[in-house]
């Protein structure tokens, strides 16, 4: 690996979390499946056909009964206007705060699994490889 690369890596994953995302959390006791939602941020849209990136999921992503489903928009949909308009303001809110996805949370606040599953995508998206040290699913599917 090239120190180019390597200084890339370093700067799209600091600290080995992802620096472009924006996670919102609608709770336990949301009335969504995918109460989970991962904003994909950033410059990356001339890699997607400039559609920006989400993920819906489960707390159990991985799980059979998990739910992990990657969408496209072409707008970031964190970001309504107080007018409802898509794309009006640059950012989504600030973390602890709500919006209509839910409460914005760290990334360090998912789960092992959560974070396996954004890390992939993130990791797809902008082309880098998927650090080492993410551990596999750890679901298990019990036998009888």
């Amino acid at each position: 690996m090239t120190k180019r690369q390597l200084d890339r890596i370093t700067r799209l994953l600091p600290n080995g979390e992802p620096q472009y995302v924006r996670i919102y959390d609608h709770g336990e006791e949301s009335k969504f499946s995918d109460h989970i939602t991962v904003i994909f941020s950033g410059n990356y849209t001339s890699r997607t056909g400039g559609e920006h990136v989400l993920i819906g999921m489960s707390c159990e992503p991985f799980h059979p009964q998990g739910i992990c489903m990657t969408s496209q928009y072409p707008y970031q949909c964190d970001t309504l206007g107080p007018n409802g308009e898509q794309g009006a303001r640059w950012g989504g809110v600030s973390i602890g705060r709500r919006c209509h996805l839910g409460k914005r949370i760290p990334f360090s606040e998912l789960n092992d699994d959560c974070q396996r599953a954004t890390l992939q995508t993130y990791c797809d998206i902008w082309e880098i490889p998927l650090p080492e040290s993410v551990a596999k699913p750890s679901v298990s599917i019990a036998s009888d």
